[in-house]
């Protein structure tokens, strides 16, 4: 007599479909991600800077800001290089999230290398954000730190 073992439970079809939905929504996901990542705002609000980012939309104060020691910078020229991401999206062309590279600890905000605003912080770690208006941001944090320090 022969004895056959028992069918598995899921047929090959319904592990390839199963398989293909996760591929499918982990795609969308990152499409959504990317879409939303790219629309990236900087403001100063009430004595903070606030960084809008999905979904590495951050606060710092102000007075954690090195505010003398901000820049615009080149990447490229400058050699900064990006190494391990510790949280966040890292695709070409895009860089959200936290990682660390030659320069120590870094928050990136980057679509563009060539035109970064660099605004270091006191608390041990570099903000790194893609913007053509690079000036105007750190006027503006100038000008909001100096209304915080005249009302000390």
């Amino acid at each position: 007599m022969k004895y056959t073992s028992t069918s598995p439970t899921g047929s090959p079809a319904t592990v390839a479909t199963l398989v293909g939905v996760a591929v499918l929504i982990l795609g969308l996901f990152i499409i959504f991600s990317i879409s939303l990542s790219k629309d990236g705002a900087i403001q100063v609000i009430d004595k903070n800077l606030i960084i809008k980012a999905f979904p590495y939309s951050m606060k710092i104060g102000l007075n954690d800001l090195d505010i003398d020691k901000m820049r615009i910078i080149n990447m490229k020229k400058e050699k900064i290089n990006i190494g391990m991401r510790t949280n966040g999206i890292g695709l070409p062309g895009l860089q959200i999230g936290w990682f660390s590279g030659n320069i120590g600890k870094m928050k990136l905000y980057l679509t563009d290398r060539e035109k970064v605003l660099e605004l270091p912080t006191k608390k041990g770690y570099i903000i790194l954000f893609s913007t053509k208006n690079g000036e105007s941001i750190m006027n503006e944090i100038r000008t909001e730190a100096s209304a915080i320090e005249t009302v000390k």
